[in-house]
């Protein structure tokens, strides 16, 4: 892993109260400026970065153009306190290593997804779309979910009214694996290790090169889910086994305030007529109560731009609040 470098800095101005926001991906890095009072954000940029080196004269012009005194910064990667080692880049990341080298205040770091969680709470009906009607809950524990080049997983609680966020590692759990192995009919699981081998854009890949021997994209499959019938088959079977699986995690941690999915597969598959299974599949329990609780726990789309650096804003200000 290749570790935090070398900034220039000229300070001495009038410190900005905006928080820059940062979120790190594969390939690009987003940017805007934030407001934790009024909760919106300026400037909004998505900039190509191809190598580490990028990345950080991206940070360093941004902090010196505005004058920037706190960091919160979103990447891939599971978060153990201030420091990330990224999952989809060759970089670690050390937040207040960050903060002493850029002769800021603070630099927070979080997991990607748990930016997502952060952002639920901002949620309105005109940032998401309803999946499964249920009874909508105000300040209740949600999930935010979903499946890409991995399968992110958040959780959202309130303590005393107050929200807080819990990232997790779900996609690289084990405990599934026969069932889904079962499920999708892999006979060789040597390249299906952990849940998002197979419930993830990157699963459906694979579960497909598998199944038949040929190589498709998740785009590709799902755009000949009606002309292929090894892509029906394979993503009906997706959609079922993704949605036991909610169910399993929303009776788990009695998510009674919702499951949002976030991500363009999601968004593709909610705009195909498999996702009527999804529903179904939800509230199939054997239990009439759990069952009963599954039909009252509402799914939700989420479509709101750039919801890490909601979620990161948000957190900046509600670590005042917990503090």
């Amino acid at each position: 892993m290749q570790a935090i470098i070398v900034f220039y800095t000229h300070r001495g101005e009038t410190l900005s109260t905006e928080k820059l926001l940062l979120d790190l991906g594969g390939t690009n890095l987003r940017v805007g400026y934030g407001n934790d009072e009024n909760l919106t954000i300026r400037d909004v940029s998505k900039v190509k970065v191809d190598s580490n080196e990028d990345i950080f004269k991206v940070v360093n012009n941004s902090i010196n153009e505005n004058n920037i005194n706190e960091i919160v910064f979103s990447a891939a990667g599971p978060r153990i306190e201030n420091k990330i080692s990224m999952t989809n880049r060759s970089l670690d990341l050390d937040g207040d290593l960050l903060a002493h080298e850029l002769k800021i205040k603070n630099c927070f770091l979080l997991n990607d997804w748990e930016s997502i969680g952060y952002s639920l709470p901002l949620m309105t009906s005109e940032d998401i779309s309803t999946v499964k009607d249920g009874d909508i809950k105000s300040c209740q524990t949600s999930i935010a979910i979903g499946p890409g080049t991995g399968l992110g997983f958040s959780l959202l609680t309130y303590v005393d009214g107050k929200p807080h966020i819990h990232a997790t590692e779900l996609g690289n759990t084990r405990s599934r694996n026969p069932y889904l192995a079962d499920a999708f009919k892999i006979t060789n699981t040597k390249d299906f290790k952990v849940l998002e081998d197979y419930i993830s854009g990157t699963g459906l890949r694979k579960i497909y090169k598998s199944r038949t021997g040929e190589e498709k994209t998740a785009e590709e499959i799902l755009s000949s889910y009606d002309s292929d019938k090894y892509s029906k088959e394979i993503v009906d079977t997706f959609v079922i086994s993704f949605s036991t699986i909610l169910a399993d995690l929303s009776l788990s941690f009695m998510a009674t305030g919702g499951v949002y999915f976030a991500g363009s597969l999601m968004r593709s598959l909610t705009k195909m007529s498999c996702i009527e299974l999804m529903e179904k599949s939800f509230k199939n329990h054997p239990s009439k109560t759990h069952s009963d609780i599954l039909e009252r726990i509402p799914l939700y789309m989420i479509h709101k731009e750039h919801t890490p650096l909601y979620g990161n804003l948000n957190y900046s200000k509600l670590r005042r609040v917990h503090d």
